[in-house]
């Protein structure tokens, strides 16, 4: 059994203005966008996996006064084969997705992280006590976030260092324990170019 986490996916999202616009995705429809997003899952996420969706799975009636679909959350989860744990973000209080709060630690490799929708400097984040880690220099927290879609894979906000698995910075697809373990390592080593 594996883990994987992903976040922002915007199912039915309008089409424009819509999340295909706003974060740049290359889909030509909602329905494709769709589409192509539960099949990224299903090809990564086998059904003895578990999926951790980190918030706004879907949009839902009236969204900043756009008129999104219709289907509830079921629908999708339906089309998904592995179970689906679900963390609150800022879309989902309306679409009636069963989360299971907004924040959870977690043990990736070998690392202990925090993971919640918002970045650690948005002033939505709910701080969870983790050990802090170091890259040489710097002593800080390890965040597994979503929220800001394809704006950086990583950030450091000393003294934590966040981690985007917004499926706009993992192509399209889920991102596995294993996968981040190595990125975290990598980012801290200094292998991945500061931004």
């Amino acid at each position: 059994m594996k883990t994987f986490f992903t976040s922002d996916l915007h199912l039915q999202s309008s089409q424009s203005p819509g999340i295909i616009d706003w974060a740049h995705r290359p889909f030509k429809s909602v329905e494709k966008h769709d589409a192509a997003l539960i099949r990224g899952i299903n090809e990564r996420v086998k059904p003895d996996d578990i999926l951790i969706h980190v918030g706004d799975f879907l949009n839902y009636g009236k969204n900043r006064g756009i008129e999104t679909g219709r289907n509830k959350p079921d629908f999708y989860v339906s089309q998904i084969h592995a179970p689906i744990i679900f963390l609150e973000g800022n879309h989902d209080a309306n679409n009636h997705v069963r989360v299971i709060g907004r924040t959870l630690t977690r043990k990736i490799g070998r690392y202990i992280v925090s993971v919640g929708h918002f970045p650690s400097y948005d002033s939505r984040w709910e701080q969870v006590e983790t050990p802090t880690y170091t890259d040489g220099h710097l002593w800080f927290h390890i965040h597994l976030c979503g929220h800001v879609h394809d704006a950086w894979k990583f950030k450091f906000t000393p003294p934590v260092l966040n981690i985007n698995v917004g499926t706009d910075v993992w192509n399209y697809r889920p991102v596995s324990e294993a996968e981040l373990d190595a990125y975290i390592t990598k980012t801290l080593m200094g292998k991945i170019e500061r931004k």
